[in-house]
């Protein structure tokens, strides 16, 4: 399932229709996910408040109504779909992270977001619905090795084979042994063209002595690199590619 959050619909913003599209989307959010408030601590930072009651009562109105919600939801998609052929950089811009893969407190602590329903999520924490192809094991770390976490960020900022480009990596968060990346694909012709993020979480578990990762995508529903589902996709791929050059660094 999708972690997800309902964001306050801003008309001032050029991408009015891309808030209208979120807003028509939100009944199958709630169906598929746990739902977030975005709230203001006392300090006035933001953080992201879990409401239970309204989770099970939201689920079961989405479930009673459910041909409106799957009609609401596929409208919300088409409506954010034309805002994006109308802009292009709305693809880029727009925070799916806040919407389908929330960080919360738990990530520093290394429980990540629950394994989307997608077939465009990669996670060693949880078994993919899609079947082995879409599984991942964590990154075991010899017991020998020290500072494992400098090791594999240095891979992550030096790997480029053809499933992982470092030029495409960005770390955005670092919080103890949790690391946030998004890994930025461009497709600049066909009908995928555009730009897309993915999110690669990174977490040093010292106990199980180990590395757990998860790579999701933001936005559609199969990673763009093909459309078989009996081979491995891209999330899957970039996870592989990460592992085998850290067992080539951890063999030397």
């Amino acid at each position: 399932m999708s972690i997800s959050l309902i964001n306050e619909i801003d008309f001032s913003e050029s991408n009015f229709l891309e808030n209208i599209g979120d807003f028509f989307q939100t009944p199958g959010r709630i169906l598929f996910g746990r739902t977030y408030t975005l709230e203001h601590s006392p300090s006035s930072d933001p953080i992201l408040k879990s409401h239970e009651n309204f989770n099970r009562v939201g689920k079961i109105a989405a479930i009673a109504l459910l041909p409106l919600t799957l009609l609401s939801t596929l409208f919300g998609y088409a409506i954010k779909s034309f805002a994006h052929k109308i802009n292009p950089g709305l693809r880029e811009k727009y925070s799916y992270t806040t919407m389908i893969n929330a960080r919360t407190d738990l990530n520093f602590s290394g429980i990540f977001p629950p394994t989307a329903l997608s077939p465009n999520c990669v996670n060693s924490q949880e078994k993919s619905w899609w079947g082995q192809l879409y599984n991942a094991d964590p990154i075991s770390i010899p017991e020998e090795m020290e500072d494992p976490l400098s090791v594999m960020k240095t891979l992550f900022e030096t790997v480029d084979s053809p499933n992982f480009r470092s030029s495409a990596i960005t770390l955005l968060e670092e919080n103890g042994n949790y690391l946030h990346y998004t890994y930025t694909v461009t497709i600049p012709s066909g009908p995928l063209k555009g730009t897309y993020i993915d999110d690669v979480d990174l977490y040093l578990n010292e106990e199980k002595q180990c590395f757990e990762i998860r790579s999701a995508s933001r936005t559609g529903f199969r990673d763009a690199v093909h459309l078989d589902f009996s081979q491995p996709g891209a999330n899957k791929k970039r996870i592989e590619a990460i592992r085998e050059a850290f067992q080539q660094i951890s063999s030397n």
